[in-house]
Protein backbone atom coordinates (compact mmCIF):
# COMPACT_ATOMS: atom_id res chain seq x y z
CA UNK A 1 0.00 0.00 0.00
CA UNK A 2 1.66 3.31 -1.01
CA UNK A 3 2.44 6.07 1.78
CA UNK A 4 -0.37 7.51 4.02
CA UNK A 5 -1.19 11.25 2.93
CA UNK A 6 -3.23 12.29 5.81
CA UNK A 7 -5.13 9.84 7.69
CA UNK A 8 -3.69 6.00 8.78
CA UNK A 9 -5.33 4.62 5.78
CA UNK A 10 -5.29 7.62 3.28
CA UNK A 11 -4.08 7.09 0.17
CA UNK A 12 -3.44 9.31 -3.00
CA UNK A 13 -6.07 8.82 -5.68
CA UNK A 14 -3.80 7.07 -8.01
CA UNK A 15 -2.79 4.74 -5.43
CA UNK A 16 -6.29 3.64 -4.60
CA UNK A 17 -7.66 2.77 -8.03
CA UNK A 18 -4.25 0.17 -8.19
CA UNK A 19 -5.16 -0.99 -5.04
CA UNK A 20 -9.07 -1.59 -6.45
CA UNK A 21 -7.84 -2.74 -9.10
CA UNK A 22 -5.47 -5.43 -7.54
CA UNK A 23 -7.67 -6.57 -5.20
CA UNK A 24 -11.21 -6.34 -6.22
CA UNK A 25 -12.44 -5.46 -2.85
CA UNK A 26 -16.14 -3.35 -2.25
CA UNK A 27 -15.24 -0.13 -2.79
CA UNK A 28 -18.58 3.11 -1.79
CA UNK A 29 -18.80 6.97 -1.25
CA UNK A 30 -19.17 8.99 0.83
CA UNK A 31 -20.61 12.77 -0.29
CA UNK A 32 -19.61 14.80 2.77
CA UNK A 33 -20.98 18.14 1.24
CA UNK A 34 -24.45 15.81 1.14
CA UNK A 35 -23.97 14.95 5.03
CA UNK A 36 -23.72 17.96 6.04
CA UNK A 37 -24.16 20.76 3.69
CA UNK A 38 -24.83 23.50 6.63
CA UNK A 39 -20.68 23.60 7.00
CA UNK A 40 -20.29 24.13 2.97
CA UNK A 41 -22.42 27.51 3.35
CA UNK A 42 -20.87 29.87 0.28
CA UNK A 43 -18.13 27.55 0.15
CA UNK A 44 -16.66 24.14 -1.29
CA UNK A 45 -13.88 24.31 1.00
CA UNK A 46 -14.35 22.31 4.00
CA UNK A 47 -13.86 23.41 7.39
CA UNK A 48 -10.74 21.63 9.38
CA UNK A 49 -13.32 20.38 12.16
CA UNK A 50 -14.55 18.54 9.66
CA UNK A 51 -11.57 17.27 7.84
CA UNK A 52 -10.27 16.11 11.03
CA UNK A 53 -13.40 14.13 12.20
CA UNK A 54 -14.01 12.11 9.41
CA UNK A 55 -10.65 11.08 9.08
CA UNK A 56 -10.75 9.96 12.66
CA UNK A 57 -13.90 7.93 12.35
CA UNK A 58 -12.59 6.58 9.09
CA UNK A 59 -9.20 5.37 10.89
CA UNK A 60 -11.24 3.97 13.39
CA UNK A 61 -14.04 1.59 11.44
CA UNK A 62 -10.67 0.56 9.36
CA UNK A 63 -8.63 -0.81 12.07
CA UNK A 64 -10.40 -4.14 12.24
CA UNK A 65 -10.52 -4.76 8.97
CA UNK A 66 -7.96 -3.22 6.96
CA UNK A 67 -8.73 -1.38 3.67
CA UNK A 68 -7.73 2.42 1.97
CA UNK A 69 -9.30 5.58 1.40
CA UNK A 70 -8.92 8.39 -0.78
CA UNK A 71 -10.32 12.48 -1.02
CA UNK A 72 -11.68 13.56 -4.03
CA UNK A 73 -12.77 17.18 -3.51
CA UNK A 74 -15.90 16.68 -0.67
CA UNK A 75 -16.24 12.76 -1.81
CA UNK A 76 -14.20 10.03 -0.04
CA UNK A 77 -14.35 6.69 -1.79
CA UNK A 78 -13.82 3.82 0.19
CA UNK A 79 -11.76 -0.11 -0.08
CA UNK A 80 -12.89 -2.70 2.58
CA UNK A 81 -10.21 -5.88 2.60
CA UNK A 82 -12.18 -9.01 2.76
CA UNK A 83 -15.76 -7.44 3.53
CA UNK A 84 -18.65 -7.99 0.92
CA UNK A 85 -20.78 -5.55 -0.97
CA UNK A 86 -23.24 -5.56 1.92
CA UNK A 87 -21.26 -5.06 4.74
CA UNK A 88 -18.78 -2.43 3.15
CA UNK A 89 -21.97 -0.53 3.14
CA UNK A 90 -22.96 -1.46 6.75
CA UNK A 91 -19.59 -0.48 8.21
CA UNK A 92 -19.73 3.00 5.58
CA UNK A 93 -23.03 3.51 7.44
CA UNK A 94 -21.17 3.53 10.92
CA UNK A 95 -18.48 5.83 9.30
CA UNK A 96 -21.76 8.46 8.46
CA UNK A 97 -23.33 7.76 12.03
CA UNK A 98 -19.61 8.52 13.84
CA UNK A 99 -19.01 11.53 11.41
CA UNK A 100 -22.17 13.46 12.56
CA UNK A 101 -21.90 11.91 16.52
CA UNK A 102 -18.61 13.46 16.89
CA UNK A 103 -19.78 16.85 16.50
CA UNK A 104 -21.93 16.30 19.32
CA UNK A 105 -20.37 17.07 22.48
CA UNK A 106 -19.26 14.34 24.91
CA UNK A 107 -21.83 13.76 27.86
CA UNK A 108 -20.64 14.18 31.14
CA UNK A 109 -20.95 11.48 33.69
CA UNK A 110 -23.55 12.09 35.40
CA UNK A 111 -26.61 10.38 36.15
CA UNK A 112 -28.63 8.63 33.24
CA UNK A 113 -31.41 11.66 33.49
CA UNK A 114 -29.02 14.23 32.98
CA UNK A 115 -27.44 12.31 30.34
CA UNK A 116 -30.77 11.50 28.41
CA UNK A 117 -31.50 15.35 28.71
CA UNK A 118 -28.64 16.03 27.27
CA UNK A 119 -28.21 14.15 24.54
CA UNK A 120 -32.16 15.21 23.50
CA UNK A 121 -30.67 18.97 23.57
CA UNK A 122 -27.34 18.36 22.01
CA UNK A 123 -28.78 17.20 18.75
CA UNK A 124 -25.37 16.89 17.03
CA UNK A 125 -26.51 17.96 13.54
CA UNK A 126 -28.89 19.95 14.86
CA UNK A 127 -26.95 21.83 17.36
CA UNK A 128 -24.49 22.66 14.46
CA UNK A 129 -26.48 23.79 11.68
CA UNK A 130 -27.97 26.40 14.70
CA UNK A 131 -24.03 27.29 15.51
CA UNK A 132 -22.90 27.61 11.69
CA UNK A 133 -26.40 29.71 10.98
CA UNK A 134 -25.76 31.74 14.17
CA UNK A 135 -22.61 32.60 13.08
CA UNK A 136 -23.61 33.70 9.70
CA UNK A 137 -26.08 35.63 10.67
CA UNK A 138 -24.04 37.56 13.39
CA UNK A 139 -21.62 38.10 10.30
CA UNK A 140 -24.35 40.35 8.30
CA UNK A 141 -25.67 41.29 11.31
CA UNK A 142 -22.99 42.68 13.00
CA UNK A 143 -19.94 42.25 10.43
CA UNK A 144 -16.61 40.53 11.47
CA UNK A 145 -16.09 42.23 15.01
CA UNK A 146 -12.65 42.93 16.54
CA UNK A 147 -10.37 39.60 17.85
CA UNK A 148 -12.40 36.71 15.63
CA UNK A 149 -11.25 33.25 15.39
CA UNK A 150 -9.68 32.12 12.25
CA UNK A 151 -12.67 30.29 12.00
CA UNK A 152 -15.16 32.85 12.08
CA UNK A 153 -12.72 34.77 9.44
CA UNK A 154 -12.53 32.23 6.84
CA UNK A 155 -16.84 31.92 6.99
CA UNK A 156 -16.97 35.58 6.29
CA UNK A 157 -14.02 35.24 3.61
CA UNK A 158 -15.56 32.74 1.92
CA UNK A 159 -18.83 34.59 2.28
CA UNK A 160 -17.40 37.86 0.89
CA UNK A 161 -15.73 35.97 -2.13
CA UNK A 162 -18.92 34.44 -2.95
CA UNK A 163 -20.93 37.70 -3.15
CA UNK A 164 -17.84 39.52 -4.89
CA UNK A 165 -18.18 36.77 -7.74
CA UNK A 166 -21.85 37.22 -8.04
CA UNK A 167 -21.97 41.22 -7.66
CA UNK A 168 -22.55 43.25 -11.10
CA UNK A 169 -20.89 46.48 -9.18
CA UNK A 170 -17.82 47.39 -11.33
CA UNK A 171 -16.28 48.97 -8.03
CA UNK A 172 -15.90 45.78 -5.81
CA UNK A 173 -16.30 47.13 -2.89
CA UNK A 174 -19.36 45.17 -0.93
CA UNK A 175 -21.23 46.19 1.74
CA UNK A 176 -19.37 44.11 4.19
CA UNK A 177 -15.95 45.67 2.89
CA UNK A 178 -17.21 48.71 3.95
CA UNK A 179 -18.56 47.62 7.42
CA UNK A 180 -15.16 46.12 8.24
CA UNK A 181 -13.85 49.33 7.15
CA UNK A 182 -16.08 51.63 9.41
CA UNK A 183 -15.38 49.73 12.51
CA UNK A 184 -11.97 49.42 11.71
CA UNK A 185 -9.06 51.92 13.70
CA UNK A 186 -6.83 52.58 10.46
CA UNK A 187 -4.83 55.92 9.62
CA UNK A 188 -2.04 57.06 7.32
CA UNK A 189 1.38 58.84 7.32
CA UNK A 190 2.85 59.74 4.26
CA UNK A 191 5.85 58.65 2.61
CA UNK A 192 8.64 60.13 0.58
CA UNK A 193 9.70 58.83 -2.84
CA UNK A 194 13.83 60.29 -2.76
CA UNK A 195 14.69 59.22 -5.60
CA UNK A 196 11.57 61.33 -7.42
CA UNK A 197 11.73 64.11 -4.81
CA UNK A 198 7.71 63.54 -3.64
CA UNK A 199 5.87 62.60 -1.41
CA UNK A 200 4.71 59.14 -3.01
CA UNK A 201 1.31 58.75 -1.09
CA UNK A 202 0.66 56.66 2.15
CA UNK A 203 1.78 53.93 4.53
CA UNK A 204 -1.18 52.53 5.74
CA UNK A 205 -1.54 51.35 10.22
CA UNK A 206 -4.40 49.72 12.27
CA UNK A 207 -4.96 49.83 15.82
CA UNK A 208 -6.74 47.23 17.43
CA UNK A 209 -7.58 48.00 21.24
CA UNK A 210 -6.52 44.25 21.56
CA UNK A 211 -3.19 43.80 23.29
CA UNK A 212 -0.84 41.59 21.05
CA UNK A 213 -0.13 38.91 23.01
CA UNK A 214 -4.01 38.35 23.50
CA UNK A 215 -5.02 38.39 19.86
CA UNK A 216 -7.19 35.35 19.48
CA UNK A 217 -6.13 33.25 16.07
CA UNK A 218 -7.83 35.67 13.13
CA UNK A 219 -7.11 38.89 14.56
CA UNK A 220 -4.20 39.03 12.43
CA UNK A 221 -6.09 38.07 8.97
CA UNK A 222 -8.87 40.92 10.04
CA UNK A 223 -6.80 43.55 10.15
CA UNK A 224 -5.48 42.32 6.81
CA UNK A 225 -8.59 42.50 5.37
CA UNK A 226 -9.65 45.67 6.84
CA UNK A 227 -6.70 47.57 5.51
CA UNK A 228 -6.97 45.81 1.87
CA UNK A 229 -10.47 47.46 1.63
CA UNK A 230 -9.92 50.61 3.35
CA UNK A 231 -7.03 50.46 0.93
CA UNK A 232 -8.93 50.73 -2.31
CA UNK A 233 -11.54 52.89 -0.84
CA UNK A 234 -9.11 55.50 -0.31
CA UNK A 235 -7.55 55.07 -3.67
CA UNK A 236 -11.01 55.12 -5.23
CA UNK A 237 -11.85 58.58 -3.23
CA UNK A 238 -8.35 59.94 -4.75
CA UNK A 239 -8.79 59.36 -7.75
CA UNK A 240 -12.40 60.85 -7.66
CA UNK A 241 -11.54 63.85 -6.37
CA UNK A 242 -8.54 64.23 -9.56
CA UNK A 243 -5.89 63.35 -7.41
CA UNK A 244 -3.52 59.98 -7.20
CA UNK A 245 -1.27 58.52 -4.69
CA UNK A 246 0.68 55.24 -3.99
CA UNK A 247 -0.33 53.23 -0.88
CA UNK A 248 1.87 51.06 1.17
CA UNK A 249 -0.24 48.33 1.98
CA UNK A 250 0.78 45.71 4.89
CA UNK A 251 -0.21 42.06 4.39
CA UNK A 252 1.42 39.10 6.60
CA UNK A 253 2.96 36.29 5.46
CA UNK A 254 0.80 34.02 7.58
CA UNK A 255 -2.42 35.23 6.40
CA UNK A 256 -1.07 34.72 2.51
CA UNK A 257 -0.57 31.02 3.67
CA UNK A 258 -4.15 30.35 4.85
CA UNK A 259 -6.06 29.36 2.11
CA UNK A 260 -9.32 31.20 2.46
CA UNK A 261 -7.82 34.03 3.18
CA UNK A 262 -5.75 34.28 -0.36
CA UNK A 263 -8.79 32.81 -2.36
CA UNK A 264 -10.09 36.00 -1.23
CA UNK A 265 -7.01 38.13 -1.92
CA UNK A 266 -7.10 36.32 -5.69
CA UNK A 267 -9.97 37.22 -6.13
CA UNK A 268 -10.56 40.78 -5.13
CA UNK A 269 -7.23 42.63 -6.78
CA UNK A 270 -7.32 41.80 -9.94
CA UNK A 271 -10.73 43.28 -10.09
CA UNK A 272 -10.09 46.61 -9.06
CA UNK A 273 -9.46 48.98 -11.73
CA UNK A 274 -6.14 48.88 -12.89
CA UNK A 275 -5.19 52.43 -12.30
CA UNK A 276 -6.13 51.41 -8.51
CA UNK A 277 -4.28 47.83 -7.99
CA UNK A 278 -1.13 50.00 -9.52
CA UNK A 279 -1.34 52.67 -6.89
CA UNK A 280 -0.82 49.31 -4.41
CA UNK A 281 2.68 48.66 -3.06
CA UNK A 282 1.72 45.13 -1.17
CA UNK A 283 4.08 45.02 1.96
CA UNK A 284 4.17 41.64 2.89
CA UNK A 285 5.20 40.96 6.77
CA UNK A 286 6.80 38.05 8.65
CA UNK A 287 8.12 35.92 6.66
CA UNK A 288 9.89 33.10 7.08
CA UNK A 289 13.60 33.59 7.75
CA UNK A 290 13.92 29.94 5.70
CA UNK A 291 13.20 29.29 2.49
CA UNK A 292 9.33 30.29 1.86
CA UNK A 293 6.96 27.54 1.06
CA UNK A 294 6.36 26.81 -2.88
CA UNK A 295 2.34 28.16 -2.40
CA UNK A 296 2.97 31.30 -0.45
CA UNK A 297 5.63 32.33 -2.96
CA UNK A 298 3.12 31.12 -5.20
CA UNK A 299 0.78 33.63 -3.97
CA UNK A 300 3.29 36.03 -3.78
CA UNK A 301 3.90 35.86 -7.23
CA UNK A 302 0.22 36.15 -8.50
CA UNK A 303 -1.02 38.82 -6.60
CA UNK A 304 2.00 40.96 -7.80
CA UNK A 305 0.28 40.96 -11.34
CA UNK A 306 -2.48 42.86 -9.68
CA UNK A 307 -0.42 45.88 -7.84
CA UNK A 308 2.10 47.94 -8.55
CA UNK A 309 4.79 45.92 -7.29
CA UNK A 310 5.72 43.89 -3.30
CA UNK A 311 8.11 44.51 -1.08
CA UNK A 312 8.99 43.03 1.79
CA UNK A 313 9.34 44.02 5.84
CA UNK A 314 11.69 42.40 8.23
CA UNK A 315 13.70 42.69 11.03
CA UNK A 316 16.68 45.33 11.02
CA UNK A 317 19.35 42.63 11.86
CA UNK A 318 18.51 40.32 8.88
CA UNK A 319 20.65 39.99 5.68
CA UNK A 320 19.00 37.90 3.45
CA UNK A 321 18.85 37.49 -0.33
CA UNK A 322 15.76 35.94 -1.68
CA UNK A 323 16.13 37.44 -5.07
CA UNK A 324 15.80 33.52 -6.37
CA UNK A 325 12.81 33.08 -4.91
CA UNK A 326 10.89 36.41 -5.50
CA UNK A 327 13.17 38.01 -8.56
CA UNK A 328 10.49 40.82 -8.87
CA UNK A 329 10.91 42.08 -5.54
CA UNK A 330 11.12 45.81 -5.42
CA UNK A 331 12.19 47.06 -2.04
CA UNK A 332 13.21 45.45 1.28
CA UNK A 333 12.88 47.61 4.77
CA UNK A 334 12.13 47.71 8.19
CA UNK A 335 10.02 49.23 10.97
CA UNK A 336 12.16 51.61 13.84
CA UNK A 337 9.33 50.46 15.86
CA UNK A 338 10.31 47.16 16.04
CA UNK A 339 10.88 45.60 19.65
CA UNK A 340 13.50 44.42 21.38
CA UNK A 341 15.81 46.39 19.46
CA UNK A 342 17.83 49.45 21.20
CA UNK A 343 17.81 53.02 19.30
CA UNK A 344 21.99 52.50 19.16
CA UNK A 345 21.97 49.31 17.45
CA UNK A 346 18.52 50.29 15.17
CA UNK A 347 21.00 53.12 13.95
CA UNK A 348 24.34 50.83 13.45
CA UNK A 349 22.50 47.63 11.85
CA UNK A 350 20.00 50.24 9.42
CA UNK A 351 23.39 51.64 7.77
CA UNK A 352 24.49 48.54 7.51
CA UNK A 353 21.09 47.05 6.53
CA UNK A 354 20.75 50.01 3.57
CA UNK A 355 24.04 49.17 2.26
CA UNK A 356 23.10 45.40 2.01
CA UNK A 357 20.11 45.61 0.08
CA UNK A 358 21.36 48.67 -2.07
CA UNK A 359 24.10 46.15 -3.49
CA UNK A 360 22.17 43.44 -4.12
CA UNK A 361 19.93 46.03 -6.70
CA UNK A 362 16.99 46.23 -4.10
CA UNK A 363 15.37 49.23 -2.99
CA UNK A 364 15.07 50.29 0.54
CA UNK A 365 12.57 52.00 2.87
CA UNK A 366 12.34 52.54 6.20
CA UNK A 367 8.74 53.42 8.30
CA UNK A 368 8.22 54.64 11.91
CA UNK A 369 10.32 57.74 11.23
CA UNK A 370 9.01 60.25 13.79
CA UNK A 371 11.19 63.24 14.34
CA UNK A 372 13.45 65.23 12.45
CA UNK A 373 16.96 63.23 13.67
CA UNK A 374 15.59 60.28 12.56
CA UNK A 375 14.68 61.39 9.17
CA UNK A 376 18.63 62.96 8.79
CA UNK A 377 19.36 59.78 9.92
CA UNK A 378 17.03 58.28 7.22
CA UNK A 379 18.32 60.11 4.53
CA UNK A 380 21.87 59.77 4.94
CA UNK A 381 21.54 56.25 4.99
CA UNK A 382 19.98 56.72 1.29
CA UNK A 383 17.03 55.11 1.96
CA UNK A 384 14.43 54.97 -1.15
CA UNK A 385 11.25 55.12 0.88
CA UNK A 386 10.74 57.01 4.19
CA UNK A 387 7.61 56.63 6.54
CA UNK A 388 6.22 58.13 9.32
CA UNK A 389 5.23 61.60 11.56
CA UNK A 390 8.39 63.16 10.24
CA UNK A 391 6.98 63.58 7.29
CA UNK A 392 3.56 64.59 8.12
CA UNK A 393 0.77 63.34 10.58
CA UNK A 394 -1.46 60.38 11.11
CA UNK A 395 -4.89 60.56 9.32
CA UNK A 396 -7.87 59.18 8.41
CA UNK A 397 -7.42 59.87 4.74
CA UNK A 398 -4.45 58.84 2.23
CA UNK A 399 -1.76 61.33 1.38
CA UNK A 400 -1.97 62.18 -2.34
CA UNK A 401 0.76 62.26 -4.77
CA UNK A 402 2.43 65.97 -3.72
CA UNK A 403 5.72 67.54 -3.89
CA UNK A 404 7.14 69.26 -1.22
CA UNK A 405 9.81 71.26 0.18
CA UNK A 406 10.91 68.67 3.03
CA UNK A 407 12.49 66.10 0.28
Amino acid sequence: MSAITSGRFEVPQDSFEDIAEQTRAATCSLDLKELLPELFTGTDRMPRLLASLWRKAADDAMAATGGAYTLRGCVVEFLFDGLPEGAARARLQSIRSAIVEGIKPAAPPLASQVARKNAVKDNSLKGLVVQMESSIGKLVREGLGENPGDDMVRLWAARAMHNLLHSPHKIPLLPEMMMLVEQADIGYVPFIDSEAGVIAGSTAAIKSPVDPAHYNTGETMRQDLALLFSAAVQLYYLRSKGQEGVIMLPVHASSLCDDAFADLYRCFLPRLAPEIGGSIMLEVQGLPEQRAPAALAETIGQLSNAVRCYVFETSVLVRQDRLAEFPVLHASGFNLAEPGVPRDIMASQGRIYALYYRNLGIKTYINSVSDGDTLGFSRECGFTYISGKAIGALQKSAYPLQKTGII
